[in-house]
């Protein structure tokens, strides 16, 4: 009598494809929660003053410097004001929705019952905090790069298009990394500070800065990286390119 061979005893033919099916269903699934909460947790976010706040002074303030150099001339067209003026940017689009971000978002949601209806769909609690926490990172990203990638088309129709248009990657790159250095930093100071979420947010960025500027070494902070990181991408942008 032939051998059985042992997997038939196991499982029946076919049954290892109906796992594997089951499996990628449920992982779509899952994918498909994690997506419905995140859009969620960023519209909980853009409904906020500060996040709506941020786009007025992000725009406004790209406006004002693109206004600025068309009176100044080619004299205000340089790298080290582009510089400058995308530094201003990212901080004042940034800040109001940072702060936003960092003021209790899970009290809120607590009080307004998202954490409930939440559960009630199978989302636990590290999950919703996680899809928090990157609903900050996306909305400060954009917020830092739409005004940054106006600034540059804007700059492009009164100086050299080609110099101003080589920078569009390096300005989406530093509004990605302000929107993870600042978002997941927004995010932990609400998470645990709570209800003083903003003051510990304010803390974690202005002492470090306040601290290596006047007595250690400038740089060591969150502006100090986000200038590093800026002058960094933008020299790799334009590596080879001369003039102002």
């Amino acid at each position: 009598m032939a051998a059985v061979a042992p997997a038939a005893l196991v499982a029946p033919a076919g049954l290892g494809d109906a796992g594997q099916l089951v499996s990628r269903a449920s992982t779509a699934k899952l994918n498909r929660r994690d997506g419905a909460v995140l859009a969620l947790c960023r519209y909980r976010l853009s409904t906020r003053f500060g996040a709506r706040l941020s786009w007025l002074v992000g725009i406004g303030a790209a406006l004002l410097v693109f206004g600025v150099t068309v009176l100044g001339g080619e004299a205000m067209a340089n790298r080290e004001l582009f510089i400058g003026s995308m530094r201003w940017i990212a901080w004042l689009a940034a800040t109001p929705v940072a702060l936003a971000a960092a003021a209790a978002p899970a009290e809120r949601d607590r009080r307004e019952g998202v954490d409930v209806l939440a559960a009630i769909h199978g989302v636990s609690p590290v999950r919703l905090e996680l899809a928090r926490g990157l609903a900050a990172m996306v909305a400060i990203g954009l917020r830092i790069g739409l005004p940054s990638l106006l600034l540059c088309l804007l700059m492009a129709t009164v100086g050299p298009t080609w110099r101003h248009l080589l920078l569009v990657p390096g300005v989406a790159l530093f509004a990605a990394w302000g929107g993870v250095l600042i978002g997941g930093i927004a995010a932990a100071s609400g998470h645990f500070g709570g209800a003083s979420g903003r003051s510990l947010l304010a803390a974690v960025v202005l002492l470090p800065w306040l601290l290596s500027e006047l007595w250690v070494t400038p740089g060591l902070s969150i502006p100090g990286g986000m200038d590093m990181m800026l002058t960094f991408l933008v020299d790799m942008s334009t590596q080879g390119v001369r003039g102002p």
